[in-house]
């Protein structure tokens, strides 16, 4: 939300980049992801299908905006939580 509000509201992508609050929802992947690859329970197929999933808004913001451009405000607001969620899916994986 931090992030949506910056971007949209303040119009200032560079916070929404730099700081801690609008970036929580990578650490909390990378954490989810560090559990996920310890975890003996959770089934590979799992973290697959999430791997796979996360590929298709990260494929459809590219083709909306015919590219995966870093300064983009829907990259700011969605790309980059799709990345971190693809990145940290693909390496939970055993």
């Amino acid at each position: 939300m931090a992030r949506v509000v910056s971007v949209v509201v303040f119009g200032n992508a560079d916070f929404a980049y730099y700081t801690t609050v609008c970036r929580m929802d990578g650490l909390a992947l990378g954490a989810l992801a560090a559990w996920l690859y310890r975890d003996a329970n959770v089934k590979p197929e799992y973290v697959r299908a999430v791997f796979l999933a996360s590929l298709f808004p990260i494929i459809a913001i590219g083709a909306y905006e015919g590219g995966l451009r870093n300064q983009s405000k829907i990259m700011h607001i969605a790309g980059y939580s799709w990345i971190v969620l693809a990145a940290a899916s693909r390496n939970a994986s055993p």
